[in-house]
């Protein structure tokens, strides 16, 4: 039998060629049953190794389906007059008549093809040879005659099976060497001698594959391969009579063969172009027809039936020819949309004509959209709907795609208009739910949400997507209920396990929101947000100096780190190429980067987890090891020339230094972000401030103008990946960049580990190391992370003097209240830090502190507490701490920030948290005149309340290290109500005119730090340089040659670049981070849902 290829070989092959013609439309179909056969490019190259798939589109909701192959328009060639076959081999005479005919005619229709011009020469040496192949067959004749007879068949068969085997894995010159031995053993071995053939054809020897199936068929004229393999011959040389009639004996021998029956059709219907071109409509017609009738569902034969009959004014049979051809071509969209335009300059106005080639062309764009050019998809719908304006796949997949361009505007409107086509497409509900929702009209995306689960309830989705929302507004019932409904519909649906996990830590269970990371993680090992939320929740529940903490932060890192050196290439430099020599530098490492593009896909993957793919492209090693060796002499030099001549190497100027965050609204990180964006000595610092906040506020306003009254410079950055970002900041030439985020929401740890900047450190935004080695310094100071801490970081601690933060009080803040003592007869604790930081420990010491203060009453402000589960779970833990619940007032997240400030008027003592201690909350409450019993720990975390209290010389009142000195300085507090009032009364003042808020001196001192930084990494660098350089003239001068100049190989990173065991490791957060887990938004269908 032939060595067919697989049906999915042959399905993803299939290619329909068009020839356009004069007066119409043909569809040739050599190359396309050659295609089907294993044979792409039409040479009669039968091996079966079939092509890639086409790029599939993403399949919308509407069930539009996508291009199934490649389409190729070629000029049509008469290579041959149609004629009838008398045998398998063509007479030379024959084929010199039908060259000449073929010419003669040639010259009122267009030019021969290549491919044709090919099939003549081959054609010309077949009948050439004609009567070698004679006598090859007459050999064979003889031979074969004694084939049963030869007692080595058993093993002949055996070798002719494993030549099988290797033709069907695209090996055929092996398989021809073990045919050889197998031909040895039993010469006259059909199968065998038509396997050589196959062999033969597939490494391009025609003539010898011929001649092996004309040996065959001397002695078995029904051999079905051989009568393929020979009629595939003749088709890919243009003998499609003689081709016809090796398919038809074929077809005798084995009528159910699909390989065969495809070829015919194909063969029949190019006979029919041919015929056409060459002026006989009427003979084509009955070649078309008789296409169609030996397969029925070959698309091409009805199509081009439809084309002559048009052409002779039969439009009735026509349009009915045209309509048959598109019911066949289901999966080739491209020829489809041919067929529909056909069919339309027919009938303009044939309705299902104008609403087919709308939904084509529609599968056409989605199909256009996958592959990425995003632009050009929204075209291809707006283009479908001109010719069905109700079209509502079309319209629907127009919003996804306008929803990722960033046109907002427009596909909120292309939503609605699908939903007023079909009010029941539960993804379009969501989307249009997920666009209110950035749009922060969240009522009506709750509505779109409730409207998209009443459709389909089990539709994972709109469950997790209004679950994020409840879980926002503090409504900790219903987001449960959603979210663990969406896991019900989905269990490997991570978004949703991750959320889960956001809103478990924020009702303070902590221990199982680290069971819904650890499960999201499961489910999509590379999702940074689970793995980023767990890093940030193990601060809540260990000790910030315990190795659990410090050891998971670090193999984060390690890893991340090491996705990041595989993105871009490991230049010794390129930390450096920021100076005034950058110009010169980014020659000589542009050239590198450029290269690095395929490196990168992977890392950006991981680094951008809210898109809806990744890539786990790895670079080649090849590849890999070139850029492990940093950068080629010549480009060292010039870098390195650049380096220390430029101002890259000169501390003594402005130095450029940069921020990013992505918290510069009205949030916690914001309060303390004041001071470094309008704090600097403009004649010492350059500032750049990159935001990649989502949603600005007017706290993003006053942070605005607050960089631009400094004279620095703020770049909205909220839409760069992470890349571009560091780009961004190559091309500003920082010198210094600073990062306020850590493992918060949104945050740009990516871009740091690219290392766009030559001295890198984290700030304010986060309690503990970051874990990347990219990252030098963390800004801390001697109380938070004391020279004996046991706490590790990856970076090196810098300690400011003072306290580490400068705080900038709302201006919304109302004035101070009168302590309510006074009035009250008694004292009232308070905390309003995330729950999750109220630990079984924090509540055992409130238990005892009320119980040695008696009538005094607690206050505990939290955004889970709109819950009445959550509420009721709370005073339940307090009473068994032997607290009443009517001691106990619970309040929920307030609106507005005075209405939040003012709510400190309730409390007289504020009642810090353990270990995890809060940081906005403590510096709010002293602001509002309320002085915060605080504990000193063992790690950065827990002591943030000792380093501000201190700051505001209420150490000595306030910061305790025990627990029982917890409760016995909290008593003592509660024992003087007058002392309370006289604090409460100046300690608004105490903060205003001291350090904390001093921020212009504070500044200087954070100053004096960065540049201390910057020499450091200089004198780093120079050295390095030097002393290469002495390597290098040393060698030189060994060799017998002259001493190199300034431009060797390159100098090492500096200190900042190794990993580092220092005095501390962060158990919390320098800033009231609760809001800032990375809480996976909403979650919008694309084209086609899930």
């Amino acid at each position: 039998m032939a060595l067919a290829p697989s049906r999915r070989a042959r399905d993803r092959r299939v290619c329909h060629v068009f020839q356009r013609a004069r007066d119409g439309e043909i569809w040739t179909s050599a190359r396309a049953a050659a295609a089907r056969d294993g044979d792409a490019d039409g040479d009669g190259d039968a091996d079966g190794d079939g092509d890639a798939d086409a790029p599939r589109g993403v399949a919308p909701a509407a069930r539009t389906r996508d291009v199934n192959g490649p389409r190729h328009r070629v000029q049509a060639s008469p290579s041959s007059s149609p004629s009838s076959s008398r045998g398998f081999v063509i007479p030379p005479s024959r084929a010199a008549a039908d060259e000449k005919k073929s010419k003669s005619k040639s010259k009122s229709i267009s030019s021969s093809t290549r491919d044709d011009e090919d099939g003549r020469d081959a054609a010309r040496s077949i009948a050439a040879d004609r009567a070698a192949s004679l006598a090859a067959a007459a050999v064979a004749s003889a031979s074969l005659a004694e084939a049963r007879l030869d007692p080595n068949a058993a093993e002949s068969n055996r070798l002719t099976r494993v030549a099988e085997a290797l033709i069907a894995g695209g090996r055929p010159a092996d398989a021809l060497l073990v045919l050889h031995r197998a031909l040895a053993l039993t010469p006259r071995c059909l199968d065998a001698i038509a396997k050589k053939g196959m062999c033969h054809q597939a490494l391009g020897s025609h003539q010898d594959a011929y001649d092996a199936y004309a040996a065959v068929l001397a002695v078995e004229p029904t051999h079905a391969l051989a009568l393929r393999a020979v009629g595939a011959l003749y088709q890919a040389h243009g003998f499609l009579s003689e081709a016809a009639g090796a398919f038809k004996s074929a077809l005798r021998s084995d009528p159910a063969d699909r390989p065969t029956i495809e070829r015919l059709a194909a063969t029949l219907t190019d006979l029919g172009t041919r015929t056409k071109l060459l002026g006989s409509p009427n003979a084509a017609i009955e070649y078309y027809r008789e296409a169609s009738a030996v397969d029925g569902g070959y698309a091409p034969a009805f199509y081009n039936l439809g084309v002559v009959l048009s052409e002779t004014n039969r439009h009735a049979e026509a349009m009915a020819c045209y309509e048959l051809a598109i019911k066949k071509l289901a999966g080739d969209v491209v020829g489809a949309i041919d067929a529909y335009e056909q069919c339309l300059r027919v009938n303009p106005n044939h309705a299902l004509g104008r609403g087919n080639i709308s939904i084509a062309l529609s599968e056409h764009a989605t199909a256009v959209k996958a592959s990425g050019d995003v632009h050009l998809a929204i075209r291809g719908y707006e283009r479908a709907l001109t010719f069905d304006p109700n079209a509502a796949e079309a319209t629907y997949n127009l919003g996804v795609a306008q929803a990722e361009v960033g046109e907002i505007d427009r596909a909120i409107i292309a939503y609605e208009h699908t939903l007023r086509l079909k009010p029941n497409c539960a993804e379009a509900w969501n989307n249009l739910g997920v666009l209110h929702r950035e749009r922060n009209n969240v009522e009506r995306a709750v509505e779109c949400y409730n409207r998209a689960i009443a459709i389909a309830p089990a539709f994972a989705q709109p469950l997790n997507n209004v679950g994020v929302v409840y879980t926002t507004q503090g409504n900790a019932g219903a987001a449960l209920e959603a979210l663990q409904r969406a896991i019900a519909a989905d269990p490997s649906y991570a978004v949703a396990h991750n959320n889960l996990g956001v809103l478990l830590r924020d009702t303070g269970d902590v221990p199982e929101a680290l069971a819904s990371y650890a499960e999201c993680e499961r489910c999509s090992p590379d999702h940074r947000n689970a793995t980023q939320n767990y890093l940030l929740s193990l601060n809540y529940v260990h000790p910030g100096e315990s190795a659990v903490v410090s050891d998971a932060h670090a193999r984060w890192g390690a890893r991340f780190q090491e996705i990041a050196g595989e993105a871009l290439p490991r230049r010794r430099f390129a930390r450096s190429d920021l100076g005034a020599g950058r110009e010169r530098v980014g020659g000589a490492l542009r050239r590198r980067r450029e290269n690095s593009d395929a490196r990168g896909a992977r890392f950006i993957g991981l680094t951008r987890r809210d898109a809806d793919s990744d890539s786990d492209a790895d670079a080649d090693s090849d590849s890999d090891a070139d850029y492990s060796d940093d950068v080629d002499d010549a480009d060292d030099a010039e870098a390195r020339d650049a380096l220390l001549s430029g101002r890259a190497l000169s501390p003594r100027r402005r130095l450029v230094v940069g921020y990013v965050s992505s918290d510069l609204y009205t949030h916690s990180v914001s309060y303390f972000a004041f001071a470094p964006f309008r704090d600097h000595d403009p004649s010492r610092v350059e500032l750049f401030v990159y935001s990649t906040t989502p949603r600005e506020d007017a706290q993003s306003t006053r942070l605005r103008d607050a960089v631009a009254a400094a004279r620095g410079t703020w770049r909205d950055c909220a839409a760069m990946s992470e890349s571009e970002l560091a780009e961004t900041i190559r091309g500003d030439r920082v010198d210094v960049l600073v990062e306020l985020t850590g493992h918060t929401a949104n945050n740009k740890l990516g871009t740091m580990a690219l290392r766009p900047a030559p001295v890198q450190a984290t700030w304010i935004g986060y309690p503990n190391s970051t874990g990347l080695t990219s990252i030098d310094y963390r800004l801390t100071d001697a109380i938070c992370d004391p020279l004996d801490t046991t706490q590790s970081f990856v970076e090196k601690l810098v300690r400011l003097p003072g306290c580490f933060l400068s705080y900038t009080p709302s201006a919304e803040a109302p004035p101070v209240a009168p302590a309510p003592c006074m009035t009250a007869g008694f004292v009232t604790f308070g905390c309003f830090n995330a729950l999750a930081k109220v630990t079984p420990r924090v509540r055992k010491v409130w238990g005892r502190l009320l119980a040695a203060v008696p009538n005094s009453r607690l206050v505990v402000k939290a955004k889970p507490f709109l819950c009445p589960t959550i509420r009721a779970r709370f005073l339940t833990q307090m009473l068994s701490e032997g607290v009443e619940s009517w001691r106990i007032d619970l309040s929920p997240l307030t609106n507005g920030t005075t209405h939040h400030l003012s709510m400190y008027g309730m409390m007289d003592v504020a009642l810090d948290t353990f270990p995890y201690a809060g940081t906005t909350t403590t510096c709010e409450a002293m602001w509002m005149g309320v002085p915060v019993l605080t504990m000193i720990g063992g790690c950065h975390a827990h002591n943030v309340g000792a380093s501000l209290v201190e700051a505001v010389g209420l150490s000595e009142e306030c910061a305790t290290r025990t627990e029982d000195e917890y409760v016995a300085k909290g008593t003592a507090l509660a024992s003087d109500f007058e002392r309370l009032a006289a604090t409460r009364a100046g300690l608004r003042r105490r903060m205003r005119d001291g350090p904390m808020c001093d921020g212009r001196a504070f500044m200087g001192r954070v100053e004096d730090a960065y540049v201390e930084m910057f020499e450091k990494w200089c004198g780093e660098n120079r050295a390095d340089a030097e002393e290469e350089e002495e390597g290098r003239a040393a060698a030189a001068a060994a060799a017998g040659g002259v001493g190199g100049g300034v431009g060797g190989g390159g100098g090492a990173n500096g200190a900042a670049a190794t990993t580092r065991k220092a005095e501390g490791k962060d158990e919390n957060e320098t800033s009231s981070c609760s809001s800032q887990d990375t809480v996976r938004d909403e979650d919008p269908a694309r084209s086609g849902g899930d």
